[in-house]
């Protein structure tokens, strides 16, 4: 798992470790920003929240209703 807080150098080497050794790669995408393609094609799980996900997507999400 890697998270946004420390060097983006960091994450790029961590995920680049982890995929030399097939480990899947789950990024928590805290604090929200951009991510380059070549990070992207390492990380096979993405943890965001409703404004990460925005940040991510350019999309707004909105909460249509509310789970039981």
């Amino acid at each position: 798992m890697v998270q946004l807080e420390i060097p983006i150098e960091t994450v790029m080497e961590a995920a680049a470790i982890a995929k030399r050794h097939n480990i899947p790669v789950l990024n928590d995408h805290a604090p929200a920003q951009q991510l380059s393609d070549e990070l992207l094609s390492m990380v096979d799980y993405i943890v965001p929240n409703e404004s990460e996900i925005a940040e991510l997507t350019g999309v707004k999400v909105q909460t249509v209703g509310r789970l039981p």
